[in-house]
């Protein structure tokens, strides 16, 4: 079964400490490590902002890797 397109989803509104679950493709299809849920921190609806929302996905990042 194809999944949707963007156009087809009904719009949703976020909210701090909301969970947003997705499948990280650096792992195998199936693989249960590639299984991730990230939590929503901080929501701005404001025109022009460049990040809008921010999310914590508990994944530690090293100075040299970003």
């Amino acid at each position: 079964m194809p999944g949707l397109t963007a156009s087809q989803l009904s719009p949703d509104t976020l909210y701090p400490g909301d969970r947003l679950e997705y499948c990280y493709r650096a792992f195998v299809a199936g693989d249960p490590k590639g299984h991730r849920v990230a939590v929503v921190t901080r929501v701005d609806a404001n025109e022009g902002i460049r990040f809008p929302v921010a999310v914590d996905t508990g994944d530690i990042l090293r100075l040299g890797m970003v």
